[in-house]
């Protein structure tokens, strides 16, 4: 919050806004904390002092985590330019915003403007179909990325091809 706002004290534009980054947050017993911070300017121009709004990562969570249509393994997060994590993972029972690194051929591609969808290892080392893309905010570039196991996607291919397996089996014992 104060490289935030030493930012704006310096070059205070009116209207403007600054963003800082997530950063363990001392004050907050080094909890992960990202701020916006915009100059106050008195009628003639002149600084007068600046209004700082944390962002909050439970609103941030809330939005990434859904569930609905994501199956057992589905997830979606954010990731910074370190390669940490910007929210936490609905897969996890710990916290990973700032913790868990994500330096996937996804998370790198994300970062560097590029969109798609691609099978690849996750995170945790397993096989995913990943689906990514950039999300630039007051001057900071984000991946934001969707993940699946493979094994789950494919699963009720698998056992439909089983079934008819074993309809053809029994036509054909018929």
């Amino acid at each position: 919050m104060g490289n935030a706002f030493r930012k704006v004290q310096g070059a205070p534009n009116a209207g403007s806004a600054t963003f800082a980054d997530f950063n363990a947050y001392p004050p907050s017993n080094d909890a992960a904390a990202g701020f916006i911070v915009t100059p106050i300017m008195d009628r003639n121009g002149a600084f007068m002092g600046a209004l700082a709004f944390q962002m909050p990562i439970k609103r941030i969570n809330a939005v990434m985590q859904q569930k609905e249509g994501m199956g057992k393994t589905g997830e979606t997060f954010i990731v910074g330019s370190d390669f940490l994590m910007r929210s936490d993972s609905r897969l996890s029972k710990e916290p990973t915003v700032l913790k868990t690194k994500v330096e996937t051929e996804t998370a790198k591609l994300a970062l560097a403007g590029k969109s798609g969808v691609r099978r690849t290892t996750d995170y945790r080392g397993d096989l995913v179909l990943s689906a990514y893309g950039p999300v630039k905010f007051q001057g900071v570039t984000f991946a934001v990325i969707a993940e699946i196991d493979e094994a789950e996607v494919t699963e009720p291919i698998i056992s439909m091809g089983e079934d008819m397996a074993m309809a053809i089996v029994v036509v054909l014992i018929a």
